[in-house]
């Protein structure tokens, strides 16, 4: 709700990406994390991406998940929003 959001960019131009593994937090503040969603696409502001998967609720301290997209989205940026 805040506008916050991390991303990454590929170094090849373009992948066809079907998951995404997220790794929370182990310090502090894994609960912040709290409908969080995996965004794939071109454009480097990833809140304006296709979703990958749905959306996901907290991760444990120093959880993974894996976020299956369903089907491969084409881009270079992968986002957590």
């Amino acid at each position: 709700s805040n506008g916050t959001w991390w991303a990454a960019s590929t170094a090849l131009p373009f992948h066809a990406i079907s998951a995404v593994r997220v790794l929370g937090r182990w310090d502090c503040c894994h609960e912040r994390l709290d409908g969080w969603e995996v965004r794939i696409g071109f454009d480097p502001d990833p809140r304006q991406n296709p979703l990958c998967g749905m959306q996901q609720r907290v991760l444990p301290a120093g959880s993974r998940r894996l976020v299956k997209c369903g089907e491969a989205l084409p881009g270079n940026v992968v986002g957590v929003v």
